[in-house]
């Protein structure tokens, strides 16, 4: 039987091997789980972290869990996929989150367009966070992806000196990012930064800055793809083991 997995941020420091839930996480366990005082919990931490552990305290109100050994579990690959992309409208937000997190994204930046429709604030990305917290659970992952609040265009765009190579996705380019995975003779690794533009898609200014900044324009198929298919077409492609 599978061990329920519980999210705790702070596991590094746990006081006396024991853990206070946050509500949300109670009231997981004690409504969704159905777990009872001694049953077995696997406990997280979002960095590598995990312990497993044991229900030792449900209340109305509260649970604590008693932990043991923790065990520090490097990022599993040595790409770290960033996608700087446009929120969709609505439930689509939830799908691109909770699927990109399943396919392994190290980070996911909301990005405003001059096309954007939708402008997430802090509530908003909140609920990102929470999302990929539960994917995490639910996928087995160690580290959830780091998301960040959003960010105008031209603040993501002065970032680029963090990462080893940025891909533009754009529908117009002459080559797909299949082709310029194939023609690279070291493969693609490091930090990488893929931007996804609104369904309007980027302007011709903001496709000038990012190729003038060395970014390389890729397509991701012969459709036009919403923006969630999209990100999870990149994160599929990146994050399958196809690249060293």
């Amino acid at each position: 039987m599978r061990i329920p997995r519980v999210h705790h941020p702070e596991l590094q420091i746990a006081r006396n091997d024991r853990l206070q839930l946050s509500l949300a996480e109670a009231q997981h366990v004690r409504a969704v789980l159905r777990c009872g005082v001694g049953d077995a919990v696997r406990v997280f931490d979002g960095d590598g972290g995990v312990a497993d552990g044991q229900i030792a305290e449900i209340s109305r109100r509260d649970v604590f869990v008693e932990v043991g050994r923790i065990t520090k579990w490097a990022f599993p690959s040595e790409l770290k996929v960033t996608l700087a992309v446009a929120a969709p409208k609505g439930p689509r937000q939830s799908v691109l989150v909770e699927k990109c997190t399943e396919l392994g994204v190290w980070g996911i930046w909301p990005v405003v367009f001059e096309r954007s429709v939708v402008k997430p604030g802090s509530g908003v990305i909140e609920k990102w966070r929470r999302t990929a917290i539960e994917s995490c659970k639910q996928c087995g992952r160690d580290w959830t992806p780091r998301i960040a609040e959003t960010v105008d265009f031209e603040s993501a765009a002065s970032k680029f000196g963090e990462f080893s190579q940025v891909f533009v996705a754009h529908k117009d380019t002459a080559f797909s990012m299949l082709s310029e995975l194939s023609a690279s003779e070291d493969g693609v690794h490091g930090n990488i930064l893929v931007w996804i533009g609104p369904e309007g898609g980027m302007t011709d200014n903001e496709l000038g800055m990012l190729q003038e900044a060395g970014g390389v324009g890729v397509r991701l198929g012969a459709h036009v793809l919403r923006i969630e298919t999209a990100a999870i077409a990149t994160a599929s492609i990146l994050c399958s083991g196809r690249v060293k």
